[in-house]
């Protein structure tokens, strides 16, 4: 973790305005000396890169005067969703699960509160900075960014998306994803642009109840949304290493030292209300790597990369005539590092279908705008599919997974 800046009073706009941000990644870092912050570990890590000018370092204040602004997206369904989150005497078993054999509901322990025991950070690196918890869960201004409206107006009634991205592109390009669940807004994923307008226009949608990020990539700014939203930040505890800053506000999926094999499901509870969001760890692009589960929608990231071909319209040919989709054709790839075109293990892709295929879902919506597919018959089969096409192309002609059939969606 870098070193941030000795003299930091706390984590206040004034001094987070003027913190390093790679040009590359987005990842923000607590320091203003570009003498000590030299390069980006997320670029220098094998699964990126440092761009052929090389690096180079911005500043949020200097997004925000260079004309860069928050584009909202919503996005409507075509199919309807239930918005009513899993009754606590309603078996749930089919759409949490942990990592072992058995398919019903772990101990509550799985569903994570803001006040759960693993809620509690470490709080090493704010120490250093002169900062307690309480300097941002008591922060007034924070609280005056996130209002708490009544619960029946915190989320969309038909629980609808909104994808949030930054235009011009800034570093990777990458979408948030505002989701209305009934426990209050998550925000799926973090880009770094974090300005009034974007604060004022997620306030007038109820503020947010809770962050969870994919995967370190997407850590960017993360922070600095958090302070200004008061709100906790739901990561992977295998990924903690790639934070630039913890703050108390920080929840890390798995830490628990009574943790039977790291929990593979952990449903998102606000403030007692069950959200029906469930982050699911899957491994692979990174070891935390996870995708969000919500109104049989998977969330995908780019744990599962969303290709070219799986956005294709094979529905008609030229003439407008119908036809099938040609055989062959994926619809995700399963890549350690997408940019780099380094794939996954066998062994990975193994474990990330163990763990999905217990999952029932009819879209996904990937990292990027317009990563969104719909196909409530056939999806969960074509991630199937382009598992065992990968496979085959990477030289296997005898696997389990090669004769193994999508279970039947429900």
């Amino acid at each position: 973790m870098p070193a941030a800046d000795e003299t930091t009073p706390g984590l206040e706009t004034s001094l987070t305005s003027q913190w390093l941000i790679c040009v590359s990644c987005g990842t923000q870092y607590p320091t203003t000396s570009r003498s000590r912050q030299k390069t980006c570990f997320i670029c220098d890590d094998p699964r990126h890169y440092t761009p052929a000018a090389g690096q180079s370092f911005t500043t949020m204040a200097a997004l925000r005067a260079s004309g860069h602004r928050n584009i909202f997206m919503p996005y409507e369904p075509s199919y309807p969703g239930p918005m009513s989150p899993p009754s606590p005497t309603t078996s749930v078993a089919s759409s949490v699960v942990d990592s072992g054999s058995s398919p019903t509901l772990p101990p509550s322990d799985l569903l994570i509160n803001r006040r759960h025991p693993m809620a509690q950070a470490r709080p090493d690196s704010w120490k250093r900075l002169g900062v307690s918890s309480s300097s941002i869960h008591n922060n007034p201004k924070a609280k005056r960014l996130s209002p708490q409206p009544p619960k029946q107006e915190r989320y969309h009634p038909h629980g609808a998306m909104i994808s949030i991205v930054t235009k011009p592109i800034f570093a990777m390009g990458q979408r948030a994803i505002l989701v209305h669940t009934p426990a209050g807004n998550i925000l799926w994923d973090c880009i770094t642009l974090l300005d009034d307008d974007t604060v004022e226009r997620i306030r007038a949608l109820g503020g947010l109840a809770a962050i969870v990020i994919s995967h370190p990539h997407f850590y960017t700014a993360h922070a600095e949304w958090a302070a200004a939203f008061g709100c906790p930040v739901f990561l992977a505890a295998e990924d903690r290493k790639w934070v630039a800053l913890e703050i108390p506000l920080h929840v890390f999926l798995g830490n628990s030292k009574t943790d039977q094999i790291m929990r593979r499901s952990h449903e998102i509870i606000i403030e007692g209300v069950r959200s029906g969001f469930i982050a699911v760890k899957l491994g692979g692009h990174f070891p935390g790597s996870m995708v969000g589960h919500f109104n049989g929608r998977l969330l995908i990231s780019d744990t599962l990369l969303t290709t070219p071909a799986g956005l294709g319209g094979w529905e008609a040919d030229a003439a407008g005539i119908a036809r099938s989709r040609p055989p062959g054709i994926n619809t995700f790839a399963f890549m350690w590092s997408g940019p780099n075109s380094i794939p996954l293990s066998v062994e990975d892709i193994s474990r990330i279908w163990e763990v999905l295929k217990r999952y029932e879902f009819k879209s996904t919506h990937g990292a990027f705008l317009g990563e969104d597919i719909e196909d409530a018959a056939g999806i969960k089969r074509r991630v199937l599919e382009s598992i065992q096409i990968q496979i085959r192309r990477m030289g296997w002609t005898y696997n389990p997974l090669l004769t193994e059939s999508a279970p039947p969606q429900i």
